[in-house]
């Protein structure tokens, strides 16, 4: 089973709480490096960071995956 992130609830979250990328990163504890890797739909995502993420969203991780 393959898994892709929702890039676009997070691009959601960003939009309309009206934050910066890099605001986003320090709010969630992960570099910028890192966030750019998510959005560009780069493999090799730890689930550390995206539980940082979630936590930050208010979502649960499963919510950040579609099923491929």
């Amino acid at each position: 089973m393959n898994k892709k992130i929702k890039v676009e609830v997070i691009e959601k979250y960003l939009s309309e709480n009206n934050l910066t990328k890099q605001k986003f990163c320090k709010m969630c504890r992960i570099c910028s490096a890192t966030l750019n890797r998510i959005l560009q739909h780069n493999v090799g995502v730890r689930f550390l960071t995206l539980l940082k993420i979630a936590r930050i969203i208010k979502i649960s991780t499963i919510n950040l995956y579609t099923v491929l």
